[in-house]
């Protein structure tokens, strides 16, 4: 009975959950993080840099956006948390909490999200613990949004949608990068072996960001990955097209500004704060091609662009039918 029990509940898909950052993250992001003139270049990449995500409608905004990417990502976000805010170090490292109405014993709790992220590997463990600690202080302090593939974690810490896509988008890539294929695309394998085979090479793949110009493909899937998911999530449903098209243009204004500032840090033979120059580069390019209107129907695929000069052509004639029936 104990044995038909645990077989159900690994069975049964741990779906996305969105919850609100620790309180004290949240706090030194909200306080500090506001006063510290190194989160300045996050205005280059939103105006709604130091406005938080987790308070009054707004939550909900980056709720239904973290939804419409999981609908879009097959298996890539189950039991993946999307943190609004702040980070949370009880739930990393020292007691995973329950999300999305799991029921969890005590031994799947203790060591926190880290010890029981099931897509990564022994040396992801060692090495998630001191990583997850310093990355919680140091982007709490500077508000800057990241993912964390230790414990398969994604942080905001602004009121900007499309970064949220962003780091959603890492997490996708990261959990396809070595999951099973096809219609359970990003689950996890339910053999031993596999799951240490794949959570080791996916190790590697974290370590490799480190190498400089690697984190610019990191970087560049997040996009790539987060944009197919939102497009897959539009074409499978009846959701507006026109709706799809202004997130799409919103993502072409952001996302730029700060995939420059990687090329500017991480490209070798650069000066040092190269960054900050590149992000002015990379904002204005975004404002460019955000004005395009070719650029963005592009990034719609060809089902959600059809669907979309379908509305227009209703509309049109809807207008016109109006216009012959005044008096």
């Amino acid at each position: 009975m104990i044995l038909s029990n645990g077989l159900q509940q690994f069975m049964i898909k741990q779906a996305l959950d969105v919850v609100k950052g620790g309180p004290i993250s949240s706090w030194i992001a909200a306080t500090l993080g506001r006063a510290n003139p190194l989160s300045l270049p996050n205005l280059l990449m939103s105006s709604k840099a130091y406005n938080s995500p987790h308070t009054g409608d707004r939550f909900a905004k980056h709720k239904t956006t973290a939804e419409t990417i999981d609908a879009g990502a097959e298996e890539a976000l189950s039991d993946h948390v999307l943190r609004l805010g702040g980070t949370d170090l009880i739930d990393d490292i020292i007691w995973k909490k329950e999300h999305g109405g799991d029921s969890l014993p005590w031994y799947k709790q203790l060591g926190g999200r880290v010890l029981h992220n099931r897509r990564t590997g022994p040396l992801g463990k060692l090495i998630g613990y001191p990583n997850s600690i310093f990355n919680s202080i140091m982007t709490s302090l500077t508000r800057m949004p990241h993912y964390n593939p230790y414990s398969d974690v994604s942080v905001n810490f602004m009121d900007e949608p499309a970064l949220t896509q962003h780091e959603l988008g890492h997490a996708i890539d990261f959990n396809t990068l070595t999951g099973s294929r096809g219609k359970d695309e990003g689950a996890v394998s339910k053999s031993m072996l596999g799951r240490l085979g794949a959570g080791t090479l996916r190790d590697l793949y974290t370590f490799a960001y480190g190498l400089g110009p690697v984190a610019l493909w990191h970087e560049a899937q997040a996009n790539v990955e987060s944009r197919k998911a939102l497009v897959q999530a539009y074409e499978e449903s009846d959701r507006d097209p026109k709706k799809l098209r202004k997130i799409l243009k919103r993502r072409a204004q952001v996302l730029p500004a700060g995939y420059a500032s990687y090329i500017g840090a991480k490209l070798p033979g650069l000066p040092r704060f190269s960054a900050i120059p590149a992000m002015l580069a990379g904002k204005g390019y975004g404002l460019m091609v955000g004005d395009s209107p070719s650029h963005i129907e592009e990034k719609m695929g060809p089902i959600m662009m059809k669907r979309f000069n379908e509305a227009l052509k209703k509309k049109k004639k809807a207008a016109s039918a109006t216009g012959k029936n005044k008096p």
